[in-house]
Formats: structure tokens, C-alpha cells, sequence
């Protein structure tokens, strides 16, 4: 799982996702690759407009990548998932 810290008190957590671990190599930057990755699409990824950003839009993301990082631990070495895997798992959520 993964726990953010939003705005000056709130905070949230993404639950994790049970998976046979093989390998851990590469989960960190399969989870901050996806969560860039999601704020990028939900077009708050720049510095104007960041001010957008809320809880919902930091929730996706980071179960986006939560999801990106669960794959790539089920995976032998730095294999990080694609676009279209990752939304394949979070579609079976």
C-alpha cells in the first residue's frame, strides 16, 4: 500500500495488492513512473496547473501506481508494466 500526504492535514491510503512476490527490483520507480504517468493524463502535472490537483485526482494516481508496482514485484528483475497492463488489473479491481 502506499500512504500520501495532501494539503496540510489530510492524509490517505491506497491499499496494497497480495501478490507473489519474485522480485522487488524496480517497484519504486514502477510506482513513481505510474503516478506521473496518471497525474500527467488528468492534466495536473504542470506547474500552473498543479493548483488543480485534489484528493480524488492523487487517489487515482496512486492507485494506479500502486498497481504498476504490484506487477512489477510479481516479475523477475527491473520489468515494469505498460500502460495497457496496468489498466488491465485495475479494470479487474
Amino acid at each position: 500500500g502506499a500512504t500520501a500526504w495532501f494539503g496540510t492535514h489530510e492524509t490517505f491510503t491506497v491499499k496494497g495488492k497480495a501478490v507473489n512476490v519474485i522480485d522487488t527490483v524496480g517497484a519504486g520507480d514502477s510506482f513513481l513512473a505510474a503516478l506521473l504517468s496518471s497525474l500527467r493524463e488528468q492534466q495536473v502535472l504542470t506547474k500552473t496547473s498543479f493548483d488543480g490537483l485534489t484528493a480524488d485526482i492523487l487517489a487515482k494516481a496512486m492507485r494506479m501506481a500502486n498497481i504498476a508496482a504490484s506487477i512489477t514485484c510479481s516479475r523477475l528483475g527491473a520489468d515494469l508494466p505498460d500502460r495497457a497492463m496496468i489498466a488491465k488489473h485495475l479494470e479487474q479491481k
